[in-house]
């Protein structure tokens, strides 16, 4: 993400409801050593830095045994990668064209523990059909009706 772009998230997200960036980082690396050292409550990962970068930085972050959850948000998500993201371990799955009151929401409710995904990026119309073909694994049938479920995420590996 560019650095005019970080700035202008960063004054949006700090004028709201009491929220605190503590880094801005451009790369991945430079993010998961920033979350080493300052152990903030929520990472915000930009799917821009790829599919695959981003789906090791999640694993990466969850077998680090962190306090921080992760949210991926995105130009945009196939059903398939938004299932994906979540079973690397982010807790929330939102769309950079998103209001910011949705982005704050996102925001609030992983830090309060809940999973989420916006509410249109699986819409019934496009969500598999049990008995057709999917091209859905039956693991990332289970963690979308899990999410669309609205359950909270698991409690963090002692």
């Amino acid at each position: 993400m560019e650095p005019v772009a970080i700035e202008g998230l960063r004054g949006l997200l700090e004028s709201r409801n009491g929220l605190r960036v503590v880094a801005a980082e451009t790369s991945l690396m430079g993010a998961m050593d920033a979350v080493r050292e300052l152990r903030p409550s929520i990472l915000m990962v930009d799917r821009a830095f790829g599919m695959h970068a981003v789906l090791d930085c999640l694993r990466v972050l969850q077998q680090a045994e962190l306090p921080t959850v992760s949210v991926v948000w995105g130009n945009s998500f196939s059903r398939v990668e938004a299932l994906r993201i979540l079973q690397a371990g982010a807790v929330g799955v939102v769309r950079k064209t998103a209001p910011l009151d949705t982005l704050l929401d996102c925001l609030h409710r992983v830090a309060a523990g809940e999973t989420w995904m916006e509410g249109d990026m699986l819409p019934h119309s496009a969500r598999p059909v049990r008995s057709g073909h999917s091209p859905l694994t039956a693991r990332e049938l289970q963690v979308m009706e899990l999410v669309e479920r609205g359950l909270s995420r698991s409690s963090p590996k002692k």
